[in-house]
């Protein structure tokens, strides 16, 4: 029974999206919506017997490295120079103006209703995450393409792995705190981060040797690196932890880097053309699992404090863009818009409220009750005008439908651009 419910929740999150496109908006839009409607807190189709079974943890880990696998795919190093140091400029400088903006606004309300500034600090640290998996998808649903597209997708790489640094250093810093634990910060994030990297590059590696040997695309070569990549950090992690820790999109992202740059132009686009169902399937198997637990009742619950946050973070985004922008001489266009290009949220910033809420509860419940409400009632609300404003966005920068007649441009069924789009992200 449980089975059965998965694949009709996958089957009407799949239609939403279908459906929703027939009105020209996002299909993620329909598979957030919907997510949200066969979760546990409306229809129960996608519930804790189904999200808590080992098949279906596996399945959604393997979804993750996937994610990770669409953004390190871009990480190709002769491309990368000719952005040179300026994609790392403007992301500091955006992520300095959500992080200012958030901690500075919410920690002059809390210093009026007595909550730590603490709390301020984690929302900004929270608030400067972007989620990959919206963005990609928006970029590819309206074949955008031009300075605003380009940044957007060498920005989201390098926002990855900045706020997963922060963040998680930062998060150890203060469960070690609270809890007094003996475990140091510094070996928290080693193992979070620097170790699926490491395993991430050096399978990555080796198995970009592998494939350089296939015929074609060597797909089949490719899938069984994917998972045997996958099965070695999850050994490892279990090892290390109770529970799964490790960053498996890190993992995806180091992989899928090191490979790509092992392989022919050729054979990269061949290999990205096989692999587009796959990514569908994963990139819809995680916005299903990041919608289902989403509350429309938070809305109720979080209220202004909510609308704040989602302010204070696009005000803060959009200085700090438009600085950063200035400063390395961008585009007008990135300028301009590329806050609302990177205003989704809501997969990161759940799973960094989640596990922040865990640190600061151990010592106080109510204040991380509070993170645990406001956040996500936030990404609610957020990623509903993200993916709208996104589209707005591109519309505005004139780089919509720009590959209509190019085939390999991109795959209509896929959630992502193929491989021969990454020259026009890099050319500028």
């Amino acid at each position: 029974m449980p089975f059965l419910r998965f694949l009709l929740a996958i089957a009407l999150v799949y239609g939403a999206g279908r459906l929703i496109q027939k009105i020209k908006l996002p299909a993620i839009l329909g598979w957030l919506l919907c997510g949200m409607v066969v979760g546990p807190n409306l229809l129960n189709l996608f519930h804790e017997s189904i999200t808590g079974h080992p098949a279906f943890q596996l399945l959604a880990t393997l979804a993750q490295v996937i994610v990770g696998i669409m953004i390190g795919s871009n990480l190709i190093v002769s491309k990368i120079k000719k952005v040179g140091t300026s994609i790392f400029k403007l992301a500091i400088w955006q992520m300095l103006g959500i992080f200012l903006m958030v901690s500075l606004a919410f920690g002059l309300i809390f210093s009026w209703i007595g909550v730590p500034f603490l709390i301020a600090i984690i929302f900004g640290v929270i608030a400067m995450a972007t989620a990959p998996a919206p963005v990609l998808s928006v970029i590819n649903e309206y074949k955008t393409d031009g300075p605003l597209s380009r940044t957007t997708v060498s920005m989201t790489v390098m926002n990855t792995l900045l706020v997963n640094i922060i963040f998680y250093f930062f998060i150890s810093v203060v469960q070690s705190q609270v809890t007094e634990a003996s475990t140091s910060a510094v070996l928290n994030l080693s193992l979070m981060m620097v170790l699926p990297i490491l395993i991430g590059v050096g399978l990555g590696y080796l198995a970009g040797r592998f494939l350089s040997g296939a015929e074609e695309s060597g797909i089949g070569r490719f899938l069984t690196t994917i998972v045997l990549t996958t099965a070695i950090m999850l050994a490892i992690d279990h090892w290390l932890y109770p529970s799964p820790m490790a960053n498996y999109i890190i993992l995806g992202a180091a992989f899928s880097a090191a490979l790509v740059n092992g392989i022919s132009d050729d054979q990269r686009e061949a290999l990205s053309d096989d692999f587009s169902p796959i990514q569908s399937a994963g990139l819809l198997l995680i916005i299903l699992n990041l919608a289902a637990p989403l509350d429309p009742g938070l809305l109720v619950q979080a209220g202004v404090w909510s609308l704040a946050y989602i302010s204070f973070r696009l005000l803060g985004s959009f200085i700090g863009s438009y600085l950063g922008g200035k400063r390395i001489e961008a585009d007008p266009s990135v300028q301009k818009y590329l806050a609302l290009t990177m205003m989704p949220h809501s997969g990161i910033s759940l799973v960094f409220s989640s596990m922040a809420a865990q640190a600061i509860g151990q010592a106080a419940s109510d204040l991380g009750a509070s993170i645990q409400i406001i956040i996500p009632a936030a990404a609610l609300i957020n990623e509903i005008i993200a993916v709208l404003m996104a589209k707005k966005a591109y519309e505005w920068a004139d780089e919509t439908d720009q590959a209509e007649d190019d085939d390999d441009y991109v795959n209509e069924d896929t959630s992502y651009c193929t491989q021969s789009r990454d020259t026009r992200y890099y050319d500028y």
